[in-house]
């Protein structure tokens, strides 16, 4: 799932910031998991290559008083995902020229004026315009956007192994991602419809696979291993239909 983390030690602006992103994805009406950093060294240690999406998103107070400064962390984040969104929270405009130096490639500024965060409102408005845009350019089928109920929730496709009916839900669908699992309100043929990728096999009735993500199939055991160990248990005459649509998409 896509994930927004805030990184601010100032308790106060910490919990404003939190509010008013809040505030703008209700309006917007899309959805991501929002997490306040309350542990910033933890938080620094837990960062890799496999807990970063390129979906995700990081707010960042350049002037933390923590061990390390926002700077050095959005250098870090950058070291392992260079798409990823750094979203730079800062009241000293002359810190952009040592995050250009770093090659660090912010996506977005926030400014408090005159050192105050409670202007940032209408930032933040223009900000997740942008990334919506970004995320879902229109040439561009790398992103997935899936409404439920009336909520707009963004994936990579690549984070994504699987989608599937809940068993005695039809209107409901499991999204088992590489990180991650989310229970949307969907049905799998009003997916189906709205997905055009050629990594998604949507030939089976109550299943998505997600071809490029497979690491091993194993028709005799009914299993399939993607690249993260997860696994798919499917019957073999289904798995006959995912190895046919994977040989066919080779020489396609």
């Amino acid at each position: 799932m896509p994930k927004i983390y805030l990184v601010e030690d100032n308790f106060l602006h910490r919990e404003y910031l939190f509010n008013q992103i809040t505030k703008v994805l209700n309006q917007k009406k899309i959805f991501f998991d929002l997490v306040p950093v309350t542990n910033i060294p933890t938080f620094v240690r837990s960062l890799s290559k496999k807990t970063i999406s390129d979906t995700d998103i990081f707010f960042l107070d350049i002037d933390l008083t923590s061990f390390l400064d926002g700077v050095q962390i959005g250098e870090i984040i950058r070291g392992y995902n260079a798409n990823c969104f750094l979203i730079f929270v800062t009241a000293e405009l002359n810190k952009g020229v040592d995050i250009l130096n770093l090659r660090i490639n912010p996506f977005a500024y926030i400014i408090k004026e005159n050192n105050s965060i409670t202007t940032v409102y209408s930032q933040l408005l223009q900000t997740f315009d942008d990334i919506v845009a970004n995320l879902n350019p229109v040439s561009d089928d790398k992103n997935i956007s899936v409404t439920s109920r009336g909520q707009m929730y963004i994936f990579k496709e690549s984070d994504i192994n699987y989608i599937q009916t809940i068993e005695g839900n039809r209107y409901s669908t499991l999204f088992k991602l590489i990180n991650d699992e989310i229970v949307l309100g969907s049905t799998i043929a009003k997916l189906k419809k709205s997905l055009d990728s050629t990594n998604l096999f949507t030939g089976l009735k109550s299943t998505i696979i997600n071809v490029s993500n497979i690491q091993e199939i194993y028709r005799k055991e009914s299993l399939i291993i993607f690249k993260n160990e997860d696994s798919l248990v499917l019957t073999p005459r289904l798995i006959d239909k995912v190895q046919s649509f994977i040989t066919n998409r080779k020489f396609s």
